[in-house]
């Protein structure tokens, strides 16, 4: 068995340093009767029959009962009185200690629990989810957590993707291309993954702190804090649910969780605009068939880079590349820095 270190902490508050927060930390702490430390120690005992297990963005709420989350969090000399207002109330997990802590930003502020004192709600960023049936029950949740408003009658029963979750426990949902946000209880969670193939157009989740929290589990690199909401395509599936995408040009390697399927935006080309064709013959080609514009001799253009030299009406871009001139469809190219 494995002993978790607790600490409850929050944000200094103004005129207060940490002398005085140390000092009301250890002022407040009293011993609830019948529980001596052998009883708090077996109580902070993870066994293989609870294991604890949250994520970076799921949405959890503390106990009710104040003085079983006082006596869990008293181990260390850690319980605070300001701790009181934490009580029931709701939360997302934005950091995961190596001894077990739970961070839970309630309200724009961080407190840090026993993860026993915690109940774990079922959604978290990358889930599937479908959107309940019903219009009246829909309807009577939505009101003060996410609002009604008549467009969403066309995505009752749709399913979709967890792209954000709120402080206030909110769940935004990417459905049909755009992104609505829900009470959670309007939604059921679907077990199923999201497959992604070669050349799927996706989006960076836009919540700049939660892609830091999820990517940081796999590997955060410098730059990557530029990857908001910026669209993309799959280059590749990798192991362990992460995917290789290009975005802008660069390739990165993300969380599935940080990513979601999305249309390709529309390319704005002019005339004199550097240009990449897509280096997959079996793309290109289709697109290429569907305008009709298709030649085998196409195929040295592809992913080589060109100059805009014509924007037709329809939509076909004249490109020229290393001294030749060729028609594309718009969705073949992308735009270069």
């Amino acid at each position: 068995m494995e002993t978790l270190l607790v600490r409850a902490t929050r944000f200094l508050q103004p005129g207060e340093n940490k002398l005085m927060g140390r000092a009301a930390s250890l002022n407040s702490i009293h011993m609830i009767d019948g529980m001596n430390s052998k009883t708090l120690n077996r109580t902070l005992t993870k066994t293989k029959d609870q294991p604890f297990s949250f994520g970076i963005g799921e949405v959890v709420n503390v106990l009710t009962d104040k003085e079983k989350v006082k006596g869990l969090q008293m181990f260390h000399d850690r319980w605070i009185e300001d701790m009181d207002i934490t009580i029931g109330r709701e939360g997302v997990v934005r950091y995961i200690s190596h001894n077990g802590e739970i961070g839970v930003e309630i309200e724009g502020v961080r407190w840090f629990f026993n993860p026993k004192c915690l109940t774990k709600e079922d959604f978290c960023i990358g889930d599937t989810v479908k959107v309940i049936e019903d219009e009246n029950k829909a309807r009577r949740l939505q009101y003060g957590l996410g609002e009604w408003s008549n467009s969403l009658y066309g995505i009752l029963g749709k399913k979709g993707q967890v792209v954000n979750i709120y402080t206030d426990g909110c769940v935004e949902v990417h459905i049909n291309d755009k992104s609505w946000a829900f009470n959670p209880k309007c939604l059921v969670k679907k077990p199923e993954i999201v497959t992604y193939t070669r050349d799927d157009p996706i989006k960076v989740i836009s919540n700049g702190d939660m892609l830091k929290m999820i990517q940081g589990i796999v590997g955060w690199k410098e730059g990557m804090e530029k990857l908001s909401g910026k669209h993309g395509r799959v280059i590749a599936t990798l192991p362990n649910k992460e995917i290789e995408v290009k975005i802008e040009e660069v390739r990165w390697v993300l969380s599935y969780k940080c990513i979601y399927k999305s249309k390709e935006p529309i390319i704005k080309c002019r005339v004199g605009d550097h240009v990449r064709v897509n280096e997959n013959e079996e793309t290109v080609r289709n697109l290429q068939e569907i305008s009709r514009i298709w030649i085998e001799a196409m195929n040295v253009t592809l992913g080589k880079k060109g100059i805009i030299s014509r924007v037709y009406r329809d939509g076909t871009i004249r490109v020229e590349i290393e001294g030749n001139e060729w028609n594309f469809n718009s969705k073949c190219l992308s735009l270069c820095n």
